[in-house]
């Protein structure tokens, strides 16, 4: 099982504002913020006070990732098509419809 994952972002406050978006309809929210000194800003998003995704400005020597797959859990159908809609209004682009 994983705990959380973090990843790298080109825009640290337009990622942010996205995926908190987009994910909402799944029941996630922005749990933890911070400006790390040398490191720079990250959040967590999670549900029930558990922070599992985490985004952070990506660096020379943490660049962003290319060609990656997440998937997030639903508890219902309405759930998918709900984050679907709601990542479609944030700017996501489509890659098929549930």
């Amino acid at each position: 099982m994983i705990d959380h994952l973090t990843i790298r972002v080109r825009d640290f406050d337009d990622s942010r504002n996205f995926y908190a978006a987009a994910l909402k309809p799944l029941g996630y929210e922005v749990l933890r913020e911070f400006d790390i000194p040398g490191y720079g800003k990250i959040c967590g998003l999670g549900v029930e006070g558990k922070p599992e995704l985490w985004l952070a400005k990506a660096s020379a020597e943490h660049p962003t990732p290319l060609g990656q797959h997440l998937a997030l859990r639903a508890r219902s159908r309405a759930e998918v098509n709900a984050f679907y809609a709601a990542a479609l209004a944030a700017r996501a682009r489509d890659d098929g419809a549930p």
